[in-house]
């Protein structure tokens, strides 16, 4: 909401500029007005920007360097909108940890406006002349059509791609473009003092109630941005420091004043302390520590101001001409693609680069990993120091043997391609035919599945969509929220996936899913556990009926949703710092339960949570090894070991081609 206000004010502002200019000249110095936002914006942008590379290599995991190396280079070149637009898509991307140049996003925006906007008006401008018409109509009546242009995007994007809406510029082009006819009309409207002090109190409680009442299940921007968009406007156009009222003073103190002067900066600083914070603390930060972390924002701020963004604005040197202040910019991005650079470098020098993963699954001792839980004789499990807690691409659960293929003929939905098939029996008639359908909650189980197909001489088929469970049910939206598209995609892959094993045949399904998060709603009133049980049996019921067992493979504890997912990494010596209440970190898994429900033979049901949790806490290592890759799916080597223990569990699941 904060970002809305603001996008509202800059259009505001820099419309009032340009338009003061083309009447004075009837013409636009666009290199100057470059160079003054450049001038302006750039020099703390920058500053903070090289400080976050340096501190992501310094304190920062080296898996994360390469996605920060990455954002950090956008937001210098300012599209980081766009790549976080570009990552939305991606159903991993929900799992990765902020990076320190995350919030440039908003600068992004803002930036392409300015590099538009003067061209636009300027091209009103002279078109009206020429027409003789009135040019400021003319500006009024164009920023009207781009407003509601923009607002119809909005509106449509935040239905059919919500996530990308957020971040594409097209979506926020209407909240600067009000802001711009705000100062338009500024020149023609004169209230009351009693109206424009109303209309100001009614956009303040607009402001206000925005932040109050949105929250991350908001569709946004959409509709919902209209509220604190014309809240913003309604202030603006009230004027109301014109004469004395009791908000005018509020805004004349001189604490709100320094506190508008250094917003900027404290905008750029206050996001990668926040980042930085808990691993500079070791710890996730405490009550006392957000509010250090404020104080510690509002300083630099004021230093930034006072010694960066003044001096850069004032620089004789920088404003002898446009074209010395535009070599200083490319100058400062060259130093910080640089800066990038080396950190690529070095990420790709490090051992978390390495992705390669072995061919034979670890050799496991009876205390190590998953079997020390259920192993007598193992003191401790949960309480093992971890030898090495960091995790690289080689751990990825989304890693697969080069052997797997995309198969391009089923189960494509318009670019998804959701299907591998990855034959571990040499081209063997008889194979056993084994597929692996669900989510990445199935996903991160695939290398159980691929080292027992290694072993076993399986064919082995995958399926995955993200955010959706194999199930005769009605998909409603994932962890919380209702979705339509991701309701249609789930419901069309799930029929699918159905109809094609009833086809195919099989003679294992292995399937999991993170079932906790998937909002589904038949609307017949029955409880949703239900609901799950109901339609999950109608599909297995028709995976059993052409003769395949299906195995069941319950999910693992929660993670980010009870602990600090870097908790591991700042406890390797004392892992059972990171143990979290049980009946917390592993409520009910509706696909287990329905597995356990399930009335006949041919679905085995897997339960995880003994290799994983004690009788009183769940912990995020076992047996000296981290159990997680990421917020909530398994370490890869993690699930390679939990491979004969399944075997061990189910002896009759070790099927080949001889059985």
């Amino acid at each position: 909401v904060g970002v809305d206000v603001f996008f509202v004010i800059s259009g505001f502002l820099i419309t009032d500029h340009l338009a003061r200019e083309l009447a004075e000249t009837e013409s636009l110095s666009l290199a100057r007005f470059y160079a003054r936002r450049v001038r302006r914006l750039l020099p703390a942008a920058f500053l903070v920007l090289i400080v976050s590379a340096i501190l992501t290599y310094l304190l920062l995991p080296a898996l994360e360097w390469r996605r920060g190396a990455w954002e950090i280079f956008a937001s210098a070149f300012y599209i980081e909108n766009w790549a976080l637009a570009a990552q939305s898509v991606n159903y991993s991307a929900l799992n990765d940890a902020a990076t320190a140049a995350q919030h440039y996003w908003s600068l992004s925006v803002e930036e392409q406006f300015y590099l538009v906007w003067p061209l636009l008006l300027l091209l009103a401008w002279r078109i009206a002349r020429r027409a003789k018409h009135r040019p400021h109509t003319a500006l009024l009546v164009g920023i009207s059509l781009i407003a509601a242009a923009s607002f119809a995007s909005s509106l449509a994007l935040t239905t059919s791609l919500p996530a990308q809406a957020y971040f594409v510029t097209p979506t926020r082009a209407w909240e600067f473009a009000l802001g711009g006819a705000t100062a338009i009309l500024m020149t023609r409207v004169n209230m009351r003092p009693l109206n424009a002090l109303t209309l100001a109190s009614l956009g303040w409680v607009a402001i206000a109630l925005s932040a109050l009442l949105f929250s991350s299940l908001t569709p946004f921007p959409g509709y919902a941005a209209a509220l604190p968009v014309l809240g913003t406007v309604s202030v603006l156009i009230s004027n109301t420091d014109r004469w004395a009222s009791p908000l005018s003073s509020l805004l004349r103190n001189p604490g709100v004043q320094w506190l508008g002067d250094v917003s900027y900066s404290l905008y750029l600083w206050h996001w990668p302390l926040i980042v930085f914070a808990p691993y500079l603390l070791s710890r996730h930060p405490s009550l006392l520590d957000r509010v250090a972390i404020l104080c510690v924002s509002l300083a630099l701020a004021g230093l930034t101001r006072r010694y960066i963004e003044v001096p850069g604005q004032r620089s004789r040197f920088l404003n002898v001409s446009p074209q010395r202040t535009f070599i200083a910019m490319a100058s400062a991005m060259l130093l910080i693609a640089v800066l990038c650079g080396t950190l690529l470098v070095a990420f790709r020098s490090s051992p978390a680069s390495q992705s390669a993963v072995p061919e034979a699954p670890p050799q496991v001792v009876n205390c190590e990993g998953p079997r020390a839980a259920v192993t007598d004789g193992c003191d401790s499990p949960f309480t093992t120091p971890i030898p090495n807690s960091e995790m690289g691409e080689a751990n990825a659960y989304y890693n697969a043997p080069d052997l797997c293929q995309t198969d391009h003929s089923i189960l494509v939905f318009g670019d998804l391609n959701t299907t591998t098939r990855c034959d571990f029996s040499g081209g063997s008639a008889d194979a056993p035919k084994v597929w692996l359908v669900g989510d990445s909650h199935a996903q991160h189980w695939q290398w159980l599945v691929f080292d027992l197909a290694r072993e076993y001489g399986w064919n082995v088929t995958t399926s995955y969509v993200g955010g959706c469970a194999p199930g005769d049910v009605a998909f409603i939206g994932y962890h919380g929220g209702n979705d339509p598209n991701l309701a249609r995609r789930c419901t069309t892959w799930a029929n699918a996936v159905v109809d094609e094993l009833r086809v195919d045949g099989a003679d294992l399904v292995f399937t999991s899913a993170f079932t906790r998060a998937q909002q589904i709603d038949d609307g017949s009133g029955k409880p949703i556990a239900e609901q799950w049980d109901e339609g999950l049996s109608r599909t297995w019921q028709t995976w059993v009926d052409v003769g395949a067992t299906v195995v069941v493979l319950g999910d693992a504890p929660l993670n980010v949703d009870v602990r600090d997912p870097q908790c591991i990494a700042r406890n390797a010596a004392t892992p059972q710092n990171c143990g979290v209440a049980r009946d917390l970190a592993q409520p009910s898994d509706p696909m287990l339960t329905a597995a356990m429900h399930f009335e006949g033979s041919g679905v085995v049901p897997f339960d995880p949570t003994a290799y994983f949790c004690d009788e009183v806490q769940c912990y995020g290592a076992v047996g000296g090894v981290p159990i997680y890759f990421d917020a909530d799916h398994l370490n890869l080597d993690v699930t390679r070991m939990m491979a004969p223990l399944l075997i061990a569990a189910h002896p009759d699941l070790a099927l080949t081609p001889t059985k």
